[in-house]
């Protein structure tokens, strides 16, 4: 699997840390036997589910590839 690598401002990886702190603590709290994420698998998890607007090129790109692949345009 390929690595990447990202530059991130001190106070943005400070808030990320929080709300992974908050999710924790959060998911714990609800049950105690949660199997904690890594703080890495935490991030690629925002990344992957970021519901944000997307533009259409954007969104052929994602349902040729990935995990969308098997979609068919209707």
């Amino acid at each position: 699997m390929g690595h990447i690598t990202l530059s991130l401002k001190d106070e943005t990886i400070a808030s990320l840390r929080k709300d992974f702190d908050a999710f924790l603590r959060v998911s714990l709290k609800l049950d105690p036997q949660f199997a904690t994420p890594s703080f890495e698998d935490f991030l690629r998890a925002k990344r992957l589910y970021n519901w944000v607007p997307m533009t259409d090129h954007a969104v052929q790109r994602m349902l040729q590839g990935g995990q969308y692949a098997w979609a068919k345009r209707t």
